[in-house]
């Protein structure tokens, strides 16, 4: 560290006060009238040390103002000046007749915006910079207030608790929180994550310098002088009120926040997140969706699910046709009950079917009444409708597993059932059963 003293400007400081020394001691000096009444002196070799310590002590002369000052840039000592004028670089402040300068962003904690208000006033200084064996000597204030309002912050932050509610005004913005100025004259960060629920960028798309807030103290750090704030600690839970919010199978409009290799989650109010599983998200639109939670997109969802005791919503993408507040009709589905359905994709897997507007059912190649190894693409096409029969429901009636081949058995044995009770009462033609079938197959 480079010492504020300037080496030439101490040399020049003790040559000049040993000058000065030896002439206050020339004009002390004078002719003795009667030399017979003089003390007989005693030889400085034989006097004791003491009284040489002494004489040195009381013979010693105060030291000049330079000298003061190069001792006060070395140990750090406090010096008082008054404001006598004020120049390009900032203000000269007269020390015990010596002048210096103090810039004028070291006057105050901030630059003044009004210079004048310093004109005469005496304060005290940090000498910051000693130069030019005392011509260039530079003085601060700055250092003295940033200490006592460190004291002052100190102080303050031992009578705020955590948990205490205050009003402020945000001073500053910065990447990762906003500076708030409490009441009780100290300032906190509030970090992006604890300005709102909802999920910010930056805390200028939510906050402004000047803002007055509300904050509520989560930390204190007297030893480093810090607060940590928040303001979404007062708005409360944001799941207290999802429950009536939200309800299953509506549509509302959410934000595509993030992709992940399990689902996509789904912001539907501020602070709470919903998931469309991988699985309700078809193959050929995974692309497009990484894409939208690239730019946080709006997109319609279909609420399956919502638990409020595990903070859980499960969504999927909203149906063609629909808008946000429509309500998805769905159909009660049981074993055995045949239903009719849409084919919307051939694969391996078999037949993936729609039923109605949101649900979703799956035709193994085994159910499909076709040859093993059949080519499903030649048997069927993608929009054709057929009449299934409900194996079982999956997933609260979304992942269905259907079957044609049993569809197709239980219609048989419900025509024979129909053709036996026709003959039984008589109303029927005399007629073969095979005739029946054939009659029916050519309709």
């Amino acid at each position: 560290m480079v010492s504020p003293v300037d080496p030439d400007s101490a040399a020049e400081d003790r040559k000049e006060s040993a000058g000065n020394d030896a002439s206050k001691a020339a004009a002390v000096e004078g002719p003795v009238d009667k030399p017979e009444a003089a003390l007989p002196q005693t030889p400085e070799a034989d006097r004791p040390r003491s009284e040489k310590k002494k004489d040195s002590k009381a013979g010693a002369q105060p030291a000049g103002p330079k000298a003061k000052l190069r001792e006060s840039a070395r140990t750090g000592a406090l010096v008082e000046g008054k404001v006598v004028a004020i120049v390009r670089g900032g203000y000269e402040v007269d020390v015990d007749g010596v002048i210096c300068l103090c810039p004028f962003n070291q006057i105050e904690l901030t630059p003044p915006r009004d210079q004048l208000v310093h004109a005469r006033q005496v304060y005290t200084f940090n000498v910051t910079s000693y130069k030019q064996r005392g011509r260039r000597v530079t003085l601060s204030r700055r250092r003295i207030l940033e200490k006592e309002a460190r004291k002052a912050e100190r102080a303050a932050l031992g009578r705020i608790q955590p948990g205490s509610e205050h009003d402020g005004t945000v001073v500053s913005l910065s990447d990762y929180g906003a500076f708030v100025d409490i009441d009780d004259g100290i300032q906190g960060m509030v970090h992006v994550s604890e300005i709102t629920h909802a999920r910010l960028a930056r805390p200028a798309d939510k906050l402004a310098p000047g803002d007055k807030v509300r904050v509520k103290v989560l930390k204190t750090d007297r030893r480093r002088g810090r607060l940590s704030l928040s303001m979404k600690a007062l708005e409360g839970d944001p799941w207290e009120n999802v429950g009536k919010s939200l309800r299953p199978h509506h549509i509302i409009s959410g934000r595509l926040m993030r992709m992940t290799e399990f689902g996509a989650f789904v912001e539907v109010a501020p602070g709470v997140d919903g998931l469309i599983h991988i699985s309700e998200i078809p193959a050929d639109a995974r692309e497009q969706y990484e894409k939208m939670a690239t730019e946080v997109a709006e997109i319609l969802v279909h609420v399956l699910r919502v638990d409020v005791s595990k903070k859980r919503i499960s969504l999927a993408p909203a149906p063609e046709g629909l808008k946000a507040g429509d309500v998805v009709k769905m159909q009660t589905l049981s074993a055995g009950k045949v239903v009719e359905v849409t084919v919307e994709k051939i694969d391996k897997s078999g037949l993936t079917v729609r039923i109605g507007q949101a649900q979703t059912g799956i035709i193994p190649p085994n159910e499909t009444g076709t040859p093993r190894g059949a080519d499903l693409a030649r048997a069927f096409s993608v929009g054709k409708t057929l009449r299934v029969l409900v194996m079982r429901a999956e997933k609260g009636d979304r992942r269905i597993r259907l079957s044609l081949r049993r569809a197709d058995r239980q219609e048989e044995r419900s025509q024979i059932e129909d053709y036996r009770k026709s003959a039984a009462s008589g109303t029927g033609s005399f007629a073969t059963l095979g005739d029946f079938f054939n009659k029916d197959s050519k309709t």
